[in-house]
């Protein structure tokens, strides 16, 4: 998960945490866990902050989708083209 994009998603749609946890139905400090990508959303979050920040496909994609593998000693994020960074760093 790109826990900076859903962050910048929510405050561009001048969104609290609060009114994103309220619409999910969760507290809030169980909705600042999962944004920080400490929990988990479920598939029905996503849908529902999908609908709350009016995110297209490809948002939602770039959010919720980002896969890290490793490559040799560096890390590769899926959803930044050719942006290698040092394990650990």
């Amino acid at each position: 998960m790109n826990r900076l994009e859903l962050e910048f998603a929510r405050k561009r749609k001048q969104k609290s945490k609060a009114d994103m946890a309220a619409a999910i139905g969760k507290s809030v400090v169980s909705y600042a866990k999962k944004e920080r990508g400490e929990v988990r959303f479920s598939d029905e979050e996503k849908v529902i902050i999908a609908r709350e920040l009016d995110l297209t496909g490809d948002q939602v994609n770039a959010i919720f989708l980002t896969v890290a593998y490793h490559v040799g000693k560096y890390m590769h994020s899926s959803n930044r083209r050719g942006n290698y960074t040092a394990e650990g760093r």
